[in-house]
């Protein structure tokens, strides 16, 4: 991966920052204060890693203070011949990765970071900065990563970014044997699959037991049952008779209050019709006032001509407030001008003319001529004072130009912004802006009339409609005559008094709790009967019932064994397999310390399960950890182990190799041996130098200078 160019936008201390990048070696020269090229460090960071929509409260200190947006970057990069634009804005809370070439794109964050993973070779920040991210006093820094670094390791034994690890098979393996097994050696709120099965034999064992007790309790059932369905017969006859009259009560008295019911609803809804039809007639003396007004008889159009006469009014005001900005801007350039007139003459194009007629004239002449070598030297001295003139005085020139087209179009955008106005005014009959403003109101007052007696309807109307209302009343009216109908003299001749209505009622509620009393003692025996007539068929069922769950408990125990069998098998398989990336891992940090140091430590070991690594020191004679070191050296081995544990994570997909002054406790030859090495990786994979000063100027394929803070 390549970077090609950044642009941060309200981004900690920039306002607007766009660096270019090469190819090879990148030398980032900040201001003294440090913070430019840090900022433009964290920038490179957060463009390639952060999600715009998160909602973490560190992403507050990135934008720039008193900025009305947040940040918004973009950054530009290059990978097997595709160059890719990924931009971040989070003010918008949105992200977007497109290839230029194929004119793809991604938008989506899931999305974004499975293609990013495939470009960068990792969408972890921590793995980033503890493996290609050098900052100043981080260069023995590896610890934060290594868990990322780890599992990426583990992913290349598995052939890939998508595979599943021998870790997750584990953790899988793991999941699936608590299933199976949870419950088994303590109590748990949830069993497992054989704690359950175990559970369920019991319980069908149990179940197995009980079934011959109640084949003996189901003879005292049938003796019983005929004795009370005959109780239950006589008392829901005589019950059945006294309900009947209280229905015929009931009825009686609701009939009579649907009447009183009815003639409430019919004089309620008399008086709703009455309301509406005289806002009704409100709404037509109003939609006559509107049709009256000349033009404004299409709603749409109306709606139309504001919402353009709003944006010609905004695009005016737009350029009459930047108008002048410009024209101040001109002044300032004319003024400049001013001052370098002389500039201005020396950089002419009869300046420039002189001096090459001098110079051409004076070197044909030189061999005949003594003064003629002084004509040629002046003329070359007023050709070189030219070129330089013109170079001063180019960019104002330049900027005086566009400023002028630029006023020029202005006043332009003015005057057909004016034309426009008439134009949109003439769709609408009006001659002027305030006949407008004028019809318009009293149109939007007419209009709000209009809808008041519509709302007023509506309230009125309750989401029906007035020919509902009216076929309501009809209704209504037709109901009054059913109601009055079924008031019959049968109806009549059986209504009782309060008192025997109460008495009929006690009765019918002491036949009712009886007769419920019989039917659930009849329901109970009919039930208990059902469960407990177990024939020698039910007795077989439930036997092979017993013997199935019992099978399939032993075939859960030995599923348990399997697992606990393949988790064994990948436990060890894994720890093998490992051992041989480390050793890789190994190799490769001892070839880079080996170089950074001259040959004076060749050998390195790496503890496969903590990435730590002890160093043989010829002088000691014996191995040693590499804060036993001196200074200097410490931090050739930290760079050999981070070179190393990058080259293996990323192989073809290395991101740029970042480094912010890690350098300053090398002297002056171990420096030159790191940077022989980074000149040779950057043949391959991108560098970028973060520093204060020129001690890597010669070495870079492009220096990019940070504007003072």
């Amino acid at each position: 991966m390549v970077i090609n160019k950044i642009r941060l936008e309200n981004f900690k201390k920039f306002k607007l920052l766009e660096k270019e990048f090469s190819p090879g070696i990148n030398v980032v020269k900040g201001a003294r204060n440090e913070i430019g090229k840090s900022t433009l460090l964290e920038g490179i960071v957060v463009a390639l890693f952060e999600n715009p929509k998160s909602t973490s409260s560190q992403l507050e200190g990135l934008w720039t203070w008193g900025a009305a947006n947040k940040s918004r970057l973009q950054i530009e990069f290059h990978v097997d011949g595709e160059d890719y634009i990924l931009e971040k804005d989070f003010n918008k809370k949105t992200l977007r990765l497109t290839a230029q070439q194929r004119g793809e794109y991604w938008d989506v964050p899931r999305r974004v970071d499975e293609r990013l993973r495939g470009l960068l070779g990792t969408t972890s920040d921590k793995l980033f900065l503890s493996t290609c991210c050098i900052r100043q006093d981080d260069l023995r820094t590896v610890q934060s990563g290594k868990e990322e670094a780890s599992r990426s390791m583990e992913r290349i034994i598995t052939g890939g970014a998508h595979g599943i690890t021998a870790t997750e098979a584990l953790k899988k393996l793991g999941d699936l044997i608590s299933d199976l097994a949870r419950g088994l050696d303590r109590p748990a709120r949830s069993m497992g699959t054989i704690a359950n099965l175990q559970r369920k034999t019991a319980e069908m064992e149990r179940k197995l037991g009980d079934a011959t007790v109640m084949v003996k309790e189901a003879e005292k059932l049938r003796l019983e049952q005929p004795l009370v369905m005959q109780e239950l017969e006589k008392v829901t006859e005589e019950y059945d008779r006294c309900q009947e009259l209280l229905d015929r009560n009931k009825k009686l008295q609701e009939i009579e209050a649907n009447i009183r019911e009815l003639n409430e609803k019919y004089e309620t809804i008399d008086k709703l019709i009455s309301q509406i039809e005289q806002l009704e007639k409100e709404k037509q003396d109003v939609v006559h006032k509107l049709q009256a007004l000349r033009g404004f008889d299409d709603k749409t159009k109306i709606t139309g001509v504001k919402d353009e006469l709003m944006k010609l009014d905004a695009e005016r005001q737009t350029i009459e407030r930047d108008l002048p900005k410009r024209e101040f801007e001109l002044a300032q350039v004319e003024t400049e001008l001013k001052k370098k007139s002389f500039l201005s003459t020396l950089a002419s194009r009869a300046a420039l003319m002189v001096g090459v007629l001098l110079a051409v004239a004076g070197f044909c002449l030189m061999p005949a001529q003594g003064t003629a070598a002084i004509a040629a030297g002046l003329g070359v001295v007023l050709l070189i004072m030219s070129l330089w003139a013109r170079s001063q005085t180019a960019t104002l020139l330049t900027k005086k130009t566009e400023l002028q087209k630029r006023i020029s179009d202005m006043e332009t955008a003015l005057r057909n912004i004016g034309e426009k106005e008439k134009e949109t005014l003439c769709q609408i009959q009006c001659a002027t802006r305030d006949e407008f403003d004028h019809n318009f109101s009293l149109y939007r007052e007419l209009v709000e009339k209009v809808d008041d007696c519509e709302k007023s309807q509506r309230l009125l109307l309750q989401g029906k409609s007035y020919e509902e209302l009216v076929e309501q009343r009809r209704a209504l009216v037709k109901r009054l005559r059913i109601e009055e109908d079924r008031l019959t003299d049968d109806l009549r001749d059986s209504r009782l008094s309060p008192e025997e209505l109460i008495i009929y009622q006690r009765r019918t509620e002491e036949l009712k709790q009886r007769k419920e009393s019989l039917e659930r003692r009849k329901l109970e025996i009919e039930v208990q009967l059902k469960t407990a007539a177990c024939d020698p068929e039910d007795i077989i069922r439930l036997e092979e019932e017993l013997q199935e769950l019992r099978e399939r408990l032993q075939a859960e125990k030995r599923k348990l064994r399997a697992y606990e069998l393949a988790r064994d098998f990948i436990a060890k398989a894994k720890q093998q397999t490992l051992e041989a990336v480390h050793e890789e891992l190994q190799q490769k940090i001892q070839d880079y310390f080996s170089e950074f140091t001259d040959g004076k430590y060749q050998k390195v070991q790496l503890k496969p399960e903590t990435l730590e690594c002890v160093i043989f020191s010829r002088e000691k004679g014996d191995w040693v950890s590499p804060e036993n070191l001196s200074g200097g050296t410490i931090d050739q081995f930290y760079l050999a182990y981070r070179l190393a544990l990058a080259q293996l994570i990323y192989r073809d997909r290395m991101p740029p190799l970042i480094f912010d002054d890690p350098f300053y406790n090398f002297d002056s030859l171990r420096l030159a041996r790191a940077l022989a090495t980074l000149k040779e990786i950057s043949k391959r994979h991108q560098v970028i130098i973060f520093t204060l000063g020129d001690t890597y100027d010669a070495i870079a394929d492009r220096v990019i200078e940070l504007p003072a803070a």
